[in-house]
């Protein structure tokens, strides 16, 4: 048979009980999103106003960034990428800020860390899990509070780019 257009038949196809109706929410993984720059990049850490600024395309340049350098590269994912919709929603929406125009699409989280990686000028933001050999860089709250991306900082609640992943039942 074909596959159902729609959510809710879909999921009645799938035998599954449609989401308005789970009861249960499990939480099984949590994550850390992780702005990357190359590895030789002299860049350590950023605000997170600063980087609602790059990602909005309002910083433009390295030097507002506090290191030598010319113009930034910023990479997104093409598709609908979790990593870049967390950021467009915990950095950009609460300061009423859009994604930049100006924005190197490629095609996977993986690909967006290739990319930052050979690109000195380069910056975007991906999962810890996809981080591949680009340089991840520590976030400075408001408060000047520097968390360096770790997974411990994530499990412990510390690390302001974190999301929790859920199954429903």
């Amino acid at each position: 048979t074909d596959r159902p257009a729609d959510e809710a038949s879909l999921q009645r196809w799938l035998g599954a009980a449609p989401a308005r109706e789970a009861r249960q929410e499990i939480a099984v993984a949590q994550d850390g999103l992780a702005f990357v720059v190359a590895p030789e990049s002299p860049l350590v850490s950023v605000s997170e106003d600063k980087l609602a600024k790059v990602l909005a395309g309002r910083i433009t340049t390295w030097v507002e960034l506090g290191v030598s350098g010319g113009k930034i590269n910023l990479y997104a994912v093409d598709a609908a990428s979790s990593a870049t919709d967390i950021a467009v929603a915990t950095l950009l929406k609460p300061r009423g800020l859009g994604l930049s125009e100006q924005v190197t699409k490629v095609a996977s989280e993986a690909a967006l860390a290739d990319a930052v990686t050979r690109d000195q000028s380069g910056i975007g933001i991906t999962s810890f899990a996809t981080v591949r050999n680009a340089k991840r860089l520590n976030i400075e709250g408001s408060c000047g509070l520097i968390t360096r991306p770790t997974s411990f900082a994530v499990k412990a609640g510390e690390y302001p780019l974190s999301r929790r992943l859920s199954l429903l039942a």
